[in-house]
């Protein structure tokens, strides 16, 4: 029998590829996709998303931390569960998948797509990548069955499968297990237990910040107090003016968009999170009693009401309060802030993780501002929110010190995740 433990990435940690002949083991991650394809073409701005893209491997699958020589990434996850189930004299080998297409999934399951190069017929931990862009509930969940479907139909010896999500690659889980396969007795009686890396379960105010172009994207090669706007700076600052106009108008495509934006309006805060203080009184972004004034800075922006619509529906089918039966929920968090120094070295100096908005007319700097908490989480997602609270049925484990982009690589994110899976029983 065989054991398929699954790693979902988070948004933007799959590289995106127009020509599936064009992915490898070196693929880069997707801003380096989004450098290749469209800043190299500044004519066309952002022509290159526009096209049908098949969604390839994990990103940072192929580099290597330059200090140590180790994977990053996913790969770097990948491996430390390779490792230590070999410690435990338990052999795991490792996997990579990319979508079979670049279209919507078709239900019911299209089980003869080649998902794997070959059937499973041992442990083995795979990599999923996926298109994050697409509809988290009527596109990506419904691909995450279709893989299921086929690797249990192609490869009868898996009787035990884990998923373990990183970020928005949590909510994709949760919504297969709560929603799409919920009454699946061929897939879901073979899943023992979710991990989750930093997913915000209860939203990640940060994501208002490009929806509402309140976020500030100063690509100048300046520091900046957003962690992966800082991020962002050191990916793009080797660029000449207009490849990075490019790319700003490529995030912004994938930001407001329809249907490409819909999933970075699923990690807002669901509508019983309110998380927008104006005058004494919070506001979810979905009430229909915003401050006007706000409601027009939003349209302004062109924050669109058909994504909106589709991040309710999807908070409307995931349960807040329990887990499928028999299948255990773990959730991982980091704490990073004054006294806890962020594991990714690039990010020393992050102490602040948004959570909130404060809106104020005629307030200096803007209307509509970020509530920066220090200690408040692991500088993208509120603690509170990777911790599930208010869902007593789940697990919750913290640890100091590690940041949201770098969760995948953490040594210490990686010691929990891999006692969690307990090889050693």
């Amino acid at each position: 029998m065989a054991h398929a433990i699954i790693v979902l990435p988070g948004t933007t940690g799959t590289s995106l590829v127009a020509n599936q002949a064009d992915e490898t083991s070196q693929t880069p991650v997707w801003e380096y996709w989004a450098v290749r394809e469209g800043a190299v073409l500044p004519s066309t701005g952002a022509d290159a998303l526009e096209k049908a893209l098949y969604a390839g491997r994990p990103g940072g699958y192929g580099k290597k931390d330059k200090k140590t020589g180790l994977p990053k990434g996913y790969p770097s996850l990948i491996d430390s569960i390779v490792t230590a189930a070999q410690n435990a004299k338990a052999t795991y080998v490792p996997m990579y998948t990319t979508w079979p297409t670049n279209t919507p999934p078709i239900s019911p399951p299209q089980q003869q797509q080649p998902w794997l190069q070959w059937p499973l017929t041992a442990n083995a931990v795979i990599g999923w990548g996926y298109d994050w862009r697409q509809d988290n509930l009527t596109v990506t969940a419904l691909m995450l069955q279709n893989f299921l479907y086929s690797l249990v139909s192609s490869s009868p010896a898996v009787d035990k499968i884990t998923l373990i999500g990183h970020s928005m690659g949590g909510l994709v889980s949760r919504t297969y297990l709560e929603h799409v396969g919920v009454n699946d007795t061929t897939i879901m009686p073979k899943i023992d237990q979710l991990i989750t890396l930093g997913t915000p379960h209860l939203g990640a105010p940060l994501a208002l910040g490009p929806i509402s172009h309140t976020l500030d994207i100063n690509l100048s090669g300046q520091g900046s107090g957003n962690a992966f706007i800082a991020l962002l700076h050191d990916v793009l600052d080797v660029l000449e003016q207009p490849a990075v106009d490019n790319v700003i108008k490529m995030v912004d495509m994938v930001v407001n968009s329809n249907p490409m934006g819909i999933s970075t309006y699923q990690l807002l805060p669901p509508g019983f999170t309110p998380f927008i203080s104006s005058d004494g009184t919070d506001y979810s972004i979905f009430a229909n009693n915003l401050p006007a004034g706000l409601v027009g800075l939003l349209k302004d922006a062109g924050m669109l009401q058909t994504n909106l619509t589709c991040a309710g529906n999807l908070f409307n089918v995931l349960n807040y309060t329990g887990t499928p039966a028999n299948i255990a929920y773990n959730c991982l968090y980091g704490i990073v802030g004054t006294g806890n120094t962020a594991y990714d070295p690039s990010l020393a100096g992050q102490i602040y993780t948004t959570t909130g908005y404060s809106y104020t007319p005629g307030a200096m700097g803007g209307p509509l501002q970020p509530v920066e908490t220090d200690n408040g989480g692991d500088l993208v997602v509120p603690k509170v929110s990777a911790m599930f609270t208010g869902n007593s049925s789940v697990t919750t484990y913290e640890v100091p010190g590690a940041d949201h982009i770098s969760m995948p690589s953490n040594p210490a994110i990686q010691t929990k995740v891999n006692a969690l899976l307990n090889f050693a029983s």
